[in-house]
């Protein structure tokens, strides 16, 4: 928890901080053919700071419609900056959604996730390259975790 928090993130509900973004993509060499994806993303936040980094197409699933509807908010306002497609779903991490067959950068604030249900929203991603998560999961993942 003092390590997200330190970076300006909130530990308990999974937030992402600017500083532990950055300290993800120095880990991660992404590469021109990368797709990010966040899986819970909230308001948009960190992915949509991702593509504004990278210059990678994205795609974010949430479950909440009041925090899908503000990432749509952001998405319209980041528009003329982004090189790149960011698609916004509201949906259920544990469903396949078009983007997952390519999604290879994946950032997933897994904090209040049992491990099965972590399992269960990764199996739909088959090409994951690198991982961000706030927990550790058991597996052969490629992951970076922020240990809490």
């Amino acid at each position: 928890e003092h390590f997200v928090e330190a970076l300006g993130g909130d530990a308990t509900y999974g937030e992402l901080s600017f500083d532990l973004l950055e300290w993800f993509l120095a880990q991660t060499e992404v590469q021109p053919e990368d797709v990010l994806c966040d899986l819970g993303s909230g308001s948009g936040r960190a992915l949509i700071y991702l593509a504004l980094r990278t210059g990678l197409p994205a795609a974010g699933v949430e479950l909440s419609p009041t925090r899908h509807q503000h990432a749509e908010i952001l998405r319209t306002l980041a528009q003329p900056f982004l090189r790149e497609e960011v698609e916004l779903v509201q949906g259920d991490l544990q469903e396949m959604h078009p983007f997952g067959k390519h999604a290879s950068v994946v950032l997933f604030a897994n904090k209040l996730f049992s491990e099965e249900f972590s399992a269960s929203a990764l199996r739909v991603l088959p090409r994951i390259r690198a991982l961000l998560t706030l927990k550790p999961l058991p597996g052969e993942l490629p992951t970076k975790t922020a240990e809490l």
